[in-house]
């Protein structure tokens, strides 16, 4: 069921410099304030005043450059100067505490206004964050952050619209309203405010604004977890989760999922994508088929890089001396007989795994299961995730079957690598290290 808003009930405003959108709640006090996406406005947020009680003020903000708000002043801004310009509105609108909610880019101005202003925002709710590129000023602006800018000048707005747009809408073909709205939407946008917007992009780090936030906070959400040492905090499931559905927005995941799909129905094994943070392997997305086995490994679990095959991928087209700076004076712990316990042993498995370009497991994880992964480059050949499939032992037997799984997992990994920007005169860069 589809939900749209009543818009005799919507007004338009203007503010402190900023266009606005807002449906009038029936208690004073509580208000809602919605950052949209960097391709968006504030008309995206319509169909949602529909759904929200009624006692809640809602108010959708144009964000500087859009929507004939006034841009933000730099030329390569940062969040912060968006948040700049949130403070100003909500003060020019007489609002004390709000619930914020952003959504892809919104959340860097989101979070950003959070860290700088918490005794201003009474909730936060970030949904399919971007969680920017952390870019200093005056580096270079990642490709695909530069890429959006040279292709918004090279094709104008509305054929810029024309071809993302159904980039950003689960199964497009199936939702030709919805798909016509966000190419609307993004056919309107300001040049000059879009690139505004995606300098931030790229001068944004979403992750370093979570760390000034409450811990306690974070905790309870699961965004962090303790070390188990006690002495410091990582990366917890719920901000996984979030960073998976950020990812599925944009770049990686999107691109990987209808590849994974593609691939458990050829296969009729589970697959997945993980990428690697220090030494763990991370599940970012995962597609099952339609039979009693179904890998049970969730959006958000953490396997040791060492001992599970997307993570041995992944290291094994690493330079060496990286992969022995990772684990210097870490004790690999066993998790069957037949996992790596020294950086000897993992150099010598790792050295199997890049030599075949892939890394299979039989039983190496877990009696009676077998896998088989492939590394994703992006377009410097640098290795930024993997994906496996998985199923029982007897699902990978025979030598036919071993050949169509290597086959169709190679092939795989190499078109969202191409997807990615990658191509084979890329070489991966442990290749030029000696590796």
């Amino acid at each position: 069921m589809t939900v749209t808003a009543n818009i005799t009930d919507v007004m338009a405003g203007r503010e402190a410099g900023i266009g606005f959108l807002r449906r009038p709640g029936t208690r004073r006090g509580d208000t809602i304030v919605l950052l949209h996406g960097i391709g968006s406005n504030a008309g995206s947020f319509e169909p949602l005043f529909g759904t929200l009680p009624e006692a809640f003020d809602a108010i959708a903000w144009h964000a500087p450059g859009y929507g004939g708000s006034r841009s933000v002043v730099a030329s390569f801004p940062r969040p912060d100067d968006y948040a700049d310009a949130l403070l100003s509105f909500i003060d020019a609108l007489g609002l004390e505490r709000v619930t914020l909610v952003g959504h892809s880019l919104g959340c860097l101005f989101a979070g950003s206004f959070a860290a700088r202003h918490p005794v201003r925002v009474s909730a936060l709710a970030l949904l399919s964050p971007a969680l920017g590129y952390g870019v200093k000023a005056g580096e270079t602006m990642p490709e695909t952050v530069q890429g959006r800018i040279d292709e918004l000048r090279a094709l104008g707005a509305r054929d810029f619209a024309a071809k993302r747009a159904a980039r950003l809408v689960y199964q497009p073909e199936a939702k030709p309203a919805v798909l016509n709205a966000v190419r609307e939407a993004m056919a309107a946008v300001d040049p000059v405010g879009y690139m505004q917007a995606a300098r931030a992009l790229g001068a944004g780090d979403l992750l370093a604004d979570a760390a000034s936030l409450s811990m306690n906070t974070l905790e309870v959400e699961r965004f962090i977890e303790a070390l188990p040492d006690g002495q410091g905090w990582r990366i917890g499931i719920g901000l996984i989760g979030l960073t998976a559905q950020a990812f599925f927005s944009e770049d990686l995941v999107q691109t990987a999922v209808p590849v994974l799909t593609r691939l458990t129905e050829n296969l009729s094994l589970s697959s997945h994508l993980g990428a690697l943070d220090g030494q763990e392997i991370v599940y970012l997305a995962r597609r099952v088929p339609n039979h009693t086995f179904a890998s049970n490994i969730r959006v958000g679990s953490r396997l040791p890089a060492h001992a599970a095959n997307m993570g041995r991928i992944i290291l094994a087209h690493l330079p060496p001396d990286k992969v022995d700076r990772l684990y210097a004076g870490t004790v690999l712990k066993a998790v069957t007989a037949r996992t790596p316990t020294t950086l000897t042993q993992l150099h010598a498995q790792l050295d199997v795994d890049r030599k075949a370009g892939l890394a299979w497991s039989e039983g190496n994880f877990e009696a009676g299961i077998s896998s088989v992964a492939a590394a994703i480059f992006d377009a410097t050949g640098t290795p930024i995730a993997a994906l496996n499939v998985i199923g029982h032992a007897a699902d990978f037997a025979g030598g036919a079957r071993h050949n169509q799984l290597a086959v169709e997992v190679a092939a795989a990994a190499r078109e969202i690598s191409q997807r990615l920007g990658w191509h084979a005169s890329a070489a991966p860069r442990a290749a030029s290290n000696g590796g």
